[in-house]
């Protein structure tokens, strides 16, 4: 009997087919993606906010990314490049963008 569903390619049905089954359903139901992408972005946001307005440390030590404490009190002695820029518009608009679907306006 074994041999007969093997040969015929008729495997019994398995776990993986169940678990495939109730992972689509969540993903249906919950939007895991769209929660993931929320979670990613609350990390990126959070780091990339921690690294802007880091402490300056009695502006000892020049950043390599851009700081508020430097550039607000002219204490940055290297260029300001176009990277930076566009690295704080991102983060602005991102922040934007997460603030938005926190409080429902998207």
């Amino acid at each position: 009997m074994i041999e007969e569903k093997r040969e015929k390619g008729n495997y019994r049905a398995v776990g993986k087919g169940a678990a495939k089954k109730l992972f689509e359903r969540i993903e249906k139901e919950q939007d895991i993606h769209k929660r993931t992408f929320f979670l990613f972005s609350h990390q990126n946001i959070l780091h990339c906010l921690l690294t802007v307005f880091a402490d300056g440390k009695d502006f000892r030590v020049q950043p390599d990314e851009i700081n508020r404490n430097f550039v607000g009190h002219g204490m940055l002695t290297r260029k300001v490049t176009r990277k930076d820029c566009v690295q704080l518009f991102l983060l602005y608009y991102n922040l934007l963008s997460y603030l938005d679907i926190i409080y429902g306006k998207h």
